[in-house]
This record gives C-alpha cells, structure tokens and sequence, in this order.
C-alpha cells in the first residue's frame, strides 16, 4: 500500500464501495489509521470523482473526510472509542467506483 510515496506495511486495502465492522467490546480508547487513496493504480475511464471515509461507533457517525481523491495528501485521524461496542470503517465511492482504491494506513487500535 503506497500513499504519496510512502508505503504503509499494514492497514487495510480495499476497492470503494467498502464496509468493515469491528467488534470492539469496550475493550479500546482510540482509533488511529492514515488514509487515502492508492498511488500507481493504471486506471483509464471513469470519473474519478473520489471517496469519502466515514467511521461510525456505535452507529453513529464519528467522523467523515472531505472528498479524497489520488491529488489529496493521506490524512491522520485520532478517533475517541472508549466504551464502543462495533466500530465501522466505511468508503463511499460516490457516484463512480473506478480507481477507489482505499487505504486505511497503519490502522490500530489502543
């Protein structure tokens, strides 16, 4: 996973429109990942029209990114979990899918 040059080991990689629910039974204080869109990805066509990140606790949403596309830098996000049950990671491709290739860089929890 390569995000303006730089390569993130770990995290989660995964094509727009994408859901990931985490069980976290309470048992965290903080959500920590760098996200963006893949570099390098050969996409012709489309719309190009970018993603947007949303991470929701509990069901309700914690936060929401501007729209993201390959010109935008990664952005670190520090989310508050303490006493969440599920947390939900969630990439909107919005009205076009190509070249939504997501990236949740160094995701963790603490």
């Amino acid at each position: 996973m390569v995000m303006h040059g730089e390569k993130y080991p770990q995290g989660i990689f995964a094509h727009a429109p994408s859901v990931f629910v985490y069980k976290l039974g309470k048992k965290y204080t903080a959500f920590i990942s760098t996200i963006g869109l893949q570099d390098s990805i050969n996409c012709t066509g489309g719309l190009k029209d970018g993603v947007v990140f949303i991470v929701q606790l509990d069901g309700k949403e914690i936060y929401k990114s501007p729209i993201t596309t390959d010109e935008t830098d990664p952005v670190e996000i520090q989310l508050t979990v303490a006493n969440g049950t599920e947390l939900k990671l969630i990439v909107d491709p919005l009205k076009d899918n190509d070249c939504d290739w997501a990236i949740w860089g160094d995701a963790r929890l603490h």
